[in-house]
């Protein structure tokens, strides 16, 4: 899901021990946690920074080696020029997982976009994955599915629904619509191509109470009939593998690596004890 076009409701500090690399001559922000044979990868959605997941990052420390980065053009790392796909975040990923001798076995893990994001990453490196966290992840058919459902505008609409009705009805085509001008259009028709069974990959799938938690964007009859088509489309996750077992988070809302950060790690250090490390 996607709560506003890019808006970070609470921002935090970036980590002091966070460090840089040269990619494609621009700065990318990095840190790299814990020690252990399993490596964790953390994958932001568009709406939040790589410092929320401080205490996710920091309760898997003690597991596993896990790296938390900020991609091109989001937090401290500076911007890529033009338009980015799936193809060039991925690009970017590999090239610092390389660059700082990081290796398998991964767990990956990703919040909203994110969730697109370690996706492709297991299809690309799937002998190398033992598992997958999704948490609130973005699916390729929820424009379609829910941009209906937003009421007609009126002149007395609180902001934050006129913004998210927008983006949620078109806007989010634009790249100019995130700060990393990411081709959404291209990534959901790739995800959407792409899927398919996973196989007995251990998956985890952590959904939300998101549109019920927010008030503030429509009535609570429209929240009702947003939160229900949401949670059908969470469940088509479920069947990405014979090893889905899911988790709903009643008391959270969309970013749950605020509202529920245990929920996460507790999901990812299942999939690390399953796998026997």
């Amino acid at each position: 899901m996607v709560l506003a076009t890019d808006q970070i409701p609470e921002k935090l500090e970036l980590p002091k021990n966070m460090r840089k690399i040269r990619i494609k001559d621009r700065s990318i922000v990095y840190d790299i946690m814990g020690t252990g044979a399993v490596t964790v990868l953390l994958e932001t959605g568009i709406g939040a920074e790589s410092a929320e997941w401080s205490s996710v990052a920091c309760t898997l420390a003690n597991h596993a080696r896990v790296l938390v980065y900020d991609r091109a053009g989001r937090g401290a790392s500076e911007p890529a020029c033009g338009a980015r796909d799936v193809q060039d975040v991925q690009s970017d990923l590999c090239t610092l997982i390389g660059a700082t001798d990081l290796s398998p076995p991964f767990v990956v893990i990703g919040h909203s976009f994110g969730g697109v994001l370690v996706r492709a990453f297991a299809r690309e490196h799937r002998r190398e994955v033992l598992g997958l966290v999704l948490a609130e992840s973005m699916h390729p058919r929820q424009f379609d599915c829910l941009g209906p459902l937003f009421p007609s505008p009126t002149e007395s609409d609180p902001r934050a629904l006129a913004r998210m009705r927008s983006f949620w009805q078109g806007s989010w085509k634009r790249t100019d619509s995130t700060r990393e001008h990411l081709n959404l259009t291209g990534a959901l028709d790739k995800d959407r191509m792409c899927a398919g069974s996973f196989g007995d990959l251990p998956i985890r799938v952590l959904s939300a109470a998101s549109f019920l938690s927010a008030p503030n964007i429509a009535d609570e009859k429209t929240r009702r009939a947003l939160q229900s088509q949401w949670d059908r489309l969470q469940r088509d996750f479920h069947e990405l593998s014979s090893a889905t077992k899911a988790v709903y988070l009643e008391q959270s809302g969309h970013f749950v690596q605020r509202d529920q950060p245990t929920a996460i790690a507790n999901a990812a250090l299942e999939l690390i004890a399953v796998a026997g490390h």
